[in-house]
């Protein structure tokens, strides 16, 4: 009997694996706004880095819709950085800034060389 539990417990941590992959990994909004890189967690300790970018007056604004999406699929997240983006459609440019307010609030180690090569890719 344990070996099925074992077995079931292995199924459900594949299944959260597979969770992860259907999470878009960058999606930066055109315009400037703040973004984070969130780490997202499988029960199996899989982890994605995801980086969101949109309107909002705080972090906390742009990671929140990520943030629920994650928790109704039982998934962990740590959000390790953040800061400020420009994504310019026109001139098909993109800047980062690694600065911000809340590094203080959110404790913010921007991780911005994996920021900058995930959006790049």
């Amino acid at each position: 009997a344990s070996g099925l539990k074992d077995a079931g417990a292995e199924k459900a941590a594949s299944s959260d694996a597979k969770m992860l992959e259907r999470f878009q990994a960058c999606d930066v909004a055109s315009g400037t706004f703040k973004y984070v890189q969130v780490h997202a967690i499988a029960s199996d300790g899989t982890r994605k880095v995801i980086v969101r970018s949109a309107p909002g007056a705080y972090h906390a604004d742009v990671a929140e819709l990520l943030c629920q999406a994650l928790q109704d699929k039982d998934l962990q997240y740590e959000i390790p950085g953040g800061g400020r983006i420009r994504r310019d459609d026109d001139a098909k440019e993109i800047e980062i800034y690694g600065h911000s307010k809340a590094t203080q609030v959110f404790g913010f180690r921007c991780e911005q060389a994996v920021g900058t090569i995930m959006i790049l890719v």
